[in-house]
């Protein structure tokens, strides 16, 4: 017969147990370190800068689960212990699902460089649909479908130790001397103090904090969801003295104190029904201004891109064109609505009461047709509820097995259909330019197969094929005279050219850097190769003015058809990346150490830091993107971006 228990003995189980679930937490640790990530790189470049920290943090993170049970059977050393066994049980499920947890967010940083917030979950919480991931999984240069086989191990040698310790609960508490209990005591506060006081601490620590900490930080960042900035009115009178100041078109007027971003034309305009030009909007996948030949010619030749760099030739193209990084749905909500977006959430899935107004709903407006073209599924960041609310009609083609050809031949067949019936606005999304970056068409490759780098660019020259068929296509129809082609990327990708750590998103060009491409004949495009600074933001502005739509909206970008706009810039933080384009630098944020990074905006490659001879930018670019985060947070969570105004 088991003798019965005290607090004491159940207060020794609880102390052993937490320390055992460190010691597996290490592992799980281990594995992040010391395994490359999926495309093969290092997870970091100093290994040791970060995992003794991540060591000290999740010492942390289990001792802050473990307290109440500690400190409960230390209240109660020398009572008999009721219900100790329902106690252990539940400190143990919390500690091997922490454990859990702390691992799937490693993998998560390991694959796409950021946290499994609950907002990422919720966003990402049906990629399994996607072959996309499977492949991801089963190409994983750290152990194809490893992350799976060490989360059931880690949970499961929690798990075990409890069993073990729980068979030899009844064995006699020897008494420990007070200085050990001291020390036992002060080691999770001490290690945790260590780190925050390391210089770069804090960076360091949003990268290696447990999941606890995570979630715990997303919890206290939104108790300020909704909450009126203190210099609101500062924050809204500098952003509308700045849009009129910097717009090449200053004639228009901000009307409504509750929607700040709401701007109306001094002399609205719309064109007659028979001069009304159609649009077909190219969202490329993962289209980075490094593998691009017209922007980047020093890269290789011949060029991967040779359907975009004759676009380019015979239409206008923005060399200095930037996006907001990964992931896509940014590239598609910026893109379609000219907002920035929220500093912290994405609005798709956070913000859906948030009402927006973008360029396929102003078109329908106007008698267009509005379709959507896919080979990705819209359910994967949010994306199906707004399709619904903006176009006629969306297609994903889940049977085309994310091929681009697939995709943009089956949107051309309906496209032929729309421009015999009237004016209409396509959006084609590419996909298959995605990690892992596997070709589809091997008579495409340009570029070997053992590296990222050159696999992006076999799957880059075949979208730009199927880009080129796509268009020859459409091209000899009556109705193309009369028609827009807008191309532009999503997003960059980084393959370690700065950071050494591929896959993990930063704010270099190599994240943010694309192509912004608008081919046809139409009289009011300024032909060319343009270096004023333009971003997402300015699609829908620029397409909307080319096609005679003056009329009241919401949107932050401005019309590119206007003129040049010599003090363009484009300053962002977004999930702890803050990074900045103006006429005379480029700015970046290093996210791991808080570093700021300055270069002059001619160095393309950003190869030549100049912060030691201009001290006084970066941190008013800091400020200037804190500033910007605020208004458009704070407008975004309180629905203050759109509403009709009165006719």
């Amino acid at each position: 017969m088991t003798p019965s228990l005290t607090g004491r003995h159940h207060f020794r189980l609880a102390w052993r147990l937490s320390w055992w679930a460190w010691g597996v937490g290490l592992l799980s640790r281990v594995a992040l370190y010391a395994r490359p990530t999926p495309y093969g790189g290092a997870y970091v470049r100093h290994w040791d800068r970060y995992f003794f920290h991540s060591a000290f943090y999740g010492l942390m993170g289990v001792f802050a689960l473990a307290l109440p049970f500690l400190v409960w059977w230390a209240l109660r050393a020398d009572r008999p212990a009721r219900r100790g066994g329902w106690a252990f049980g539940a400190l143990t499920a919390l500690l091997a699902v922490s454990v859990g947890v702390d691992h799937f967010d490693h993998e998560t940083q390991r694959f796409m460089g950021l946290h499994a917030t609950p907002s990422f979950v919720a966003t990402y919480g049906r990629i399994g649909q996607t072959a996309t991931i499977s492949d991801s999984f089963a190409t994983d240069q750290g152990g194809a479908w490893l992350p799976f086989v060490l989360l059931g191990l880690l949970m499961g040698a929690v798990v075990a130790g409890a069993i073990v310790l729980w068979r030899r609960r009844a064995r006699p508490v020897r008494d420990r001397p007070r200085w050990l209990l001291a020390v036992g005591a002060a080691a999770p506060v001490v290690a945790v103090l260590i780190a925050v006081w390391t210089p770069g601490g804090k960076f360091r620590m949003r990268k290696v904090q447990p999941y606890l900490m995570t979630v715990a930080a997303e919890w206290s960042a939104d108790l300020d969801v909704g909450q009126r900035p203190a210099d609101y009115a500062d924050l809204v009178a500098d952003y509308q003295r700045g849009w009129l100041a910097t717009s090449a078109d200053p004639a228009w007027r901000f009307p409504d104190p509750a929607r700040p971003f709401l701007r109306v034309p001094t002399e609205p305009a719309a064109p007659p029904p028979d001069a009304r030009w159609n649009v077909i909007v190219v969202q490329t996948e993962t289209l980075r201004g490094w593998d691009v030949g017209f922007l980047h010619p020093e890269r290789a030749t011949p060029s991967a891109t040779p359907t975009l760099d004759r676009m380019a030739r015979e239409g206008a193209a923005w060399r200095r064109f930037y996006t907001f990084g990964p992931p896509t749905v940014t590239g598609f909500l910026s893109g379609h609505c000219a907002i920035t977006p929220h500093s912290r959430h994405n609005i798709t899935t956070r913000y859906t009461y948030t009402a927006l107004y973008c360029l396929p709903q102003l078109l329908r407006d106007h008698g267009y047709r509005a379709e959507y073209f896919t080979g990705s599924d819209p359910d994967w960041d949010g994306q199906a509820v707004w399709l619904q609310r903006w176009f006629d009609a969306s297609h994903f083609y889940r049977d085309a097995d994310e091929r681009d050809d697939v995709v943009f031949a089956r949107a051309a067949d309906r496209i032929l259909e729309m421009g015999r019936a009237g004016p209409f606005m396509a959006t084609v999304v590419s996909i298959t330019n995605h990690y892992p970056f596997k070709t589809r068409d091997p008579a495409y490759d340009v570029a070997g197969h053992d590296t990222v780098s050159d696999r992006i660019l076999n799957t880059v020259h075949y979208t730009d094929a199927v880009l080129g068929d796509f268009l020859d296509r459409l091209r000899g129809e009556p109705w193309f005279e009369r028609t827009l082609v807008v191309v532009y990327g999503d997003h960059g990708y980084n393959l370690g050219e700065h950071d050494g750590t591929p896959g993990q998103r930063n704010g270099y060009r190599e994240s943010t850097w694309s192509p912004l491409i608008i081919y046809g004949g139409h009289p009011a495009l300024r032909p060319g190769l343009h270096d004023d600074v333009a971003t997402l933001l300015d699609v829908a502005p620029t397409v909307a003015g080319l096609l005679g739509f003056r009329q009241p909206v919401p949107w932050q970008g401005f019309d590119l058809s206007a003129g040049p706009r010599p003090e363009a810039a484009l300053v962002h933080t977004k999930n702890d990346i803050t990074f900045a384009e103006t006429p005379d630098f480029s700015f970046v944020v290093e996210r791991d150490t808080g570093a700021p990074k300055l270069f002059a905006a001619g160095d393309l490659l950003q190869a030549t830091p100049i912060q030691a001879q201009h001290p006084e930018v970066p941190p008013a670019l800091e400020a200037q993107a804190a500033r910007t985060a605020r208004l458009v947070d704070y407008l975004v969570e309180t629905d203050a971006i759109w509403r009709a105004p009165p006719r």
